[in-house]
């Protein structure tokens, strides 16, 4: 308790830090919640709001529960991180409150591998991001629809994070005055909103967060994804760790000649999946391109000795294939 008390005078010296706190106490004193659930991805945000709640659980004492999402296609790093920080949280607050921590993964017919080379998806866009709502939003909702008693859902999105994500919230209601917004019975609570990552850095710092600082920095402050990310046009983190790690180089190496082949006209279709003619290198990817990419994603799995594709998956893979041949 000595080190909480220490840490919260610490805290309480910036308004910003101490209004949050307190504010997130008040919402949940009203709210009158049987359990709070954090979204933790392992990174920055998520992590201040990880601390944050763990200080406010500490005098309300309610019962936590953990949800990180594992896309099955996670940066290796980024996974063990996560492992070794929730397992340092859960004996740090196993005296102040009941946690939990809950793992969710998406339905293996939606996987990345089963929908990219099982169904020939095209890869993600910033124009179709059909990968979010697949491996993070629909197994997110799935749980949350699950639950039977009052909860609120807390999630580290900030307002100064991007365009869409700004785009999102406003369109869910969220403002200067509202800082949650409601999912069936459950209400989803947005403490950091309006939070600049000057704030976040801050915060991690004075929490001696170390790990998640060296995290960011050995990947030149850039955001963290999937490996097989496709949405921004350079992987720095992924860049960055391959300059240290010859398994990263080859993850880096084979998500470059995969977003390059699958771009290719003649590995296109130029048919959506109800049979509506696109034209020449649009439509879902052909069943030769997909032979080819589990092929060389096999090879690399062989070589790094990691598990990149089960063989859950592969069987489903097969099994689109087979009825794709039918018609």
């Amino acid at each position: 308790m000595d080190e909480i008390t220490n840490l919260r005078k610490k805290l309480f010296r910036y308004s910003l830090f101490r209004d949050t706190i307190f504010s997130l106490k008040k919402f949940l004193a009203e709210e009158k919640p049987q359990k709070v659930i954090v979204a933790y991805s392992g990174g920055k945000d998520s992590t201040v709001l990880l601390l944050i709640t763990a200080l406010v659980l500490s005098e309300i004492t309610l019962p936590l529960t953990i949800v990180t999402v594992d896309t099955l296609v996670e940066n290796p790093l980024i996974s063990q991180h996560i492992r070794n920080f929730l397992e340092k949280f859960r004996k740090k607050t196993k005296n102040l409150f009941p946690c939990e921590i809950k793992t969710l993964k998406p339905d293996l017919n939606f996987s990345f591998w089963v929908c990219l080379i099982g169904k020939g998806y095209p890869l993600p866009t910033p124009w179709f991001r059909w990968c979010q709502n697949h491996l993070k939003i629909k197994p997110t909702r799935r749980f949350l629809s699950s639950l039977r008693e009052k909860t609120i859902f807390l999630t580290g999105h900030r307002m100064e994070e991007s365009v869409e994500r700004k785009r999102t919230l406003r369109r869910n209601g969220v403002g200067k005055n509202q800082l949650y917004f409601s999912f069936n019975q459950t209400k989803q609570h947005i403490p950091l909103i309006h939070w600049k990552e000057t704030d976040i850095w801050k915060f991690l710092s004075l929490c001696n967060q170390k790990e998640v600082i060296n995290l960011y920095n050995s990947a030149d402050g850039s955001r963290f994804g999937c490996w097989v990310c496709t949405l921004v046009r350079k992987d720095k983190t992924l860049k960055s760790y391959s300059r240290q790690s010859s398994l990263f180089k080859k993850l880096l190496y084979f998500k470059e000649w995969m977003k390059e082949y699958a771009s290719k006209t003649w590995n296109r279709s130029g048919f959506n999946r109800n049979g509506k003619f696109l034209g020449p290198g649009k439509g879902y990817l052909t069943l030769q391109a997909r032979r080819e990419i589990l092929k060389k994603l096999t090879m690399l799995q062989d070589e790094v000795k990691i598990n990149l594709i089960s063989q859950s998956e592969i069987k489903l893979i097969k099994k689109h294939w087979a009825n794709e041949q039918k018609k």
